[in-house]
Parts: structure tokens; sequence; C-alpha cells
């Protein structure tokens, strides 16, 4: 794959000493309460700068989702979120990306990866989906074979380092694909936060178009209802809520199952 004229040159695998002999990079979330934004940093190097910065603004017209640089001077991706439609908009570097809704019922999310394809004007097919356990939420990305490439997890129970975020091989280290699956995982969070906290979204759930803009009937949304049964009754743990002695607005606290 090209490398992006706008992107520095991917790091060779073996410079990172947490990678595994297929090359994952980690990244962990910090937030920070002083001033309510999340440092991230690449766990191979903890105690240098962080990599990028994320930042949610909940408390505006049009919900936004921000994926910055490090020193925060330059603005990396934008999401935008709706108070009824369920799906999310990013323009990243200049490219717009639109994370749809495939399901109505649990998370389940696609979007058009330049990233991930062999060439711009192919993009691929990539999926974000959940799954949970009693301490852990996670998002999980596969690529268009459905074939894991990245996860993003949120400890239920954290207060300030939150979450982290794999990138499965040597992709990890290519900064086009960090870049877009870091600010598609952070948006879908933040989506799936607003969701949760937001009624109107019920109706936006109801009503949701799935990706392909075909009609939703009722027939639809019965299928949905007995797929997502038939799923969590198969998980060999069962999706539960989170302690209800959280403090309200916590980053990791607020991550309820899907």
């Amino acid at each position: 794959m090209a490398q992006d004229s706008a992107y520095p040159p991917a790091a060779p695998a073996a410079a990172s000493t947490q990678t595994t002999n297929q090359g994952n990079r980690t990244f962990l979330f910090d937030f920070q309460w002083k001033n309510f934004k999340t440092l991230v940093t690449d766990m191979a190097t903890p105690d240098a700068p962080p990599n990028y910065i994320a930042d949610f603004k909940f408390f505006a017209l049009r919900p936004k989702v921000y994926l910055k640089s490090g020193d925060g001077k330059t603005t990396l991706s934008t999401g935008t979120l709706y108070n009824v439609h369920i799906n999310a908009d990013i323009v990243l570097r200049g490219q717009n990306i639109k994370l749809e809704a495939a399901r109505r019922l649990k998370t389940h999310y696609i979007y058009k990866s330049t990233a991930f394809a062999q060439s711009a004007e192919k993009p691929v097919t990539m999926t974000w989906n959940t799954s949970c356990t009693a301490r852990e939420w996670h998002f999980n990305l596969l690529d268009e074979n459905q074939i894991a490439v990245a996860r993003y997890s949120v400890d239920w129970y954290a207060l300030k380092k939150f979450a982290k975020l794999e990138i499965i091989g040597p992709r990890g280290h290519d900064e086009k694909v960090v870049e877009e699956v870091m600010a598609t995982a952070f948006t879908l969070y933040g989506c799936m936060l607003f969701r949760m906290n937001n009624i109107f979204a019920l109706f936006g759930s109801a009503f949701h178009k799935k990706a392909g803009n075909r009609e939703v009937d009722s027939g639809d949304l019965k299928k949905a209802a007995e797929q997502d049964y038939e799923d969590a009754r198969k998980q060999d743990v069962k999706p539960i809520s989170p302690p209800r002695d959280s403090v309200q607005g916590a980053p990791g606290s607020a991550a309820v199952r899907q």
C-alpha cells in the first residue's frame, strides 16, 4: 500500500519492545481529570510524550469527538454525532468516513477504509462489533474477510487509565492505519456513550435504515431482536450492567453493554 504523503514513514516493527512476532502495537488511553482530555500513549514508550490527544464535546448542538496530535496543535480527525441518527461521520485529514450502523439493537458498525485497501480507489469494508466480560467492553475491528485486525478495550471500573487499543500485526506501525483505527474506535466509543445517555437515540434506532438504505420494516426489527437474543444466549459470559456505584461520567463507568 502506498504511503500517503501526509503521514510520516511507518516505523519498523523491530523498533518496539512491546511488539510480538506479529508486530502488534498497543496504545494506552489515560483520562486527565484536570482538563477532561485523554492522552494516548504507545505502551512501548510509556515515558514519552503522548502520541495523540482524544477529546469529547458532548454538550453541543452537534456533539463532537476529536483526535489531535500529541502536542494538541493539530486536529487529525473530527467525529460528528447526532441526537437522533445513530450513524456517525468522521473527517480524517480531509477524508470523509461514515460509520454506519448495520444493526439497530446491538453495536455493529461498518465503514469504508482506504488505509487497509490496496488502493485508495478501491476501499474495503471494515466492521466494528463488540463483546464484553465482567471487566471489559471490547470493540473488535474486522477486515473484509472478517479477520480481527484491532481491538479497543474499555475497563468499566477504571477512572483514569481506562482503555487500550491493540493493532494486530505490522500495520500497527503504519501511521495511516493507526490514525484511521484510532479515529474510528474513539468516535464509535463516544457514539455508544452518547446513544446510551440520549433517549432520542432510541427512536433513531427504531427508525434507522440499515447500511445500503433499504427501508426498515417490522420484520427487520423482529429478526434483529431474535438474532440479538441468540447471540447473547450463546455467549460464555452473559453481558452485565456496570456497578451502580460507578462515578457518573467517568471514562469507563458509562461503558455498559451494547
